[in-house]
C-alpha cells in the first residue's frame, strides 16, 4: 500500500511519512488496549501497597515515640523522687511528677497508668499503657493493641551523710599532715 504526497511516493508506515501500521499502539489497535489495562492494574497495586506501607510506618513511628516518652517520664519521675533531703519532700515531688503527665504528650497510647514509690534507699517509677493498632493481624495476635511498659529506679543519696564523711576525711587528713591525731 502506498500513499502519494507532494514529495513523492513513500511506503506507508515508515518514519518519513509519520504514519503507523494498523494494530500498533499509535493507531489505537489491539496492542494499545492490552497495555493500557495492564498499566492501570499495576498502578492500582503499586499505589495500594505504597499507602499500606506508609500507614504502617506512621503507626510504628507513633508507637516508638510513645515508648520514648514513657521511658523519659519514668526516668524523670524516679530521679525527681530521689533529689530531696526528706521523705515528705520526695513523696510530694513524686506526686507532682505523676500529676504533670498528660495525655497530650502521647500520640496514641490509651489506658495510661503510673506508679512512683519512694523508699529509704531507692526511688522507683513504672508506667504502662496500651497502644491501639488497627488491622486484622494485630488484633488476632495482640488483641488489637501493643503494650508499653517502662520502669526506672534511682538510688537515693543522702547528701548530709556524704558531706559529713567528706569533712571528716578532710579533718583526718589535715591532722595527719600536722602530725597530730
Amino acid at each position: 500500500m502506498t500513499e502519494r504526497y507532494d514529495t513523492g511516493i513513500v511506503e506507508a508506515g515508515t518514519a518519513e511519512t509519520g504514519t503507523a501500521e494498523a494494530g500498533t499502539a499509535e493507531t489505537g489497535g489491539p496492542g494499545l488496549s492490552f497495555w493500557r489495562g495492564s498499566y492501570t492494574v499495576e498502578a492500582a497495586a503499586v499505589v495500594s501497597i505504597t499507602i499500606l506501607v506508609l500507614a504502617s510506618l506512621l503507626i510504628a513511628v507513633f508507637y516508638v515515640h510513645d515508648r520514648a516518652v514513657f521511658q523519659s517520664i519514668a526516668c524523670e519521675s524516679a530521679v525527681l523522687g530521689s533529689n530531696y533531703a526528706t521523705d515528705s519532700e520526695r513523696t510530694a515531688a513524686a506526686a507532682s511528677a505523676k500529676a504533670q503527665v498528660s495525655a497530650s504528650r502521647f500520640l496514641g497510647s490509651r489506658d495510661v497508668s503510673g506508679n512512683i514509690s519512694v523508699g529509704e534507699d531507692t526511688s522507683e517509677a513504672s508506667w504502662s499503657a496500651a497502644y491501639p493498632v488497627p488491622g486484622f493481624a494485630v488484633s488476632y495476635f495482640a488483641n488489637g493493641e501493643l503494650p508499653i511498659q517502662t520502669s526506672w529506679s534511682s538510688q537515693i543519696m543522702q547528701p548530709t551523710d556524704t558531706i559529713r564523711l567528706i569533712r571528716g576525711a578532710g579533718e583526718l587528713l589535715s591532722n595527719l599532715a600536722e602530725g597530730t591525731e
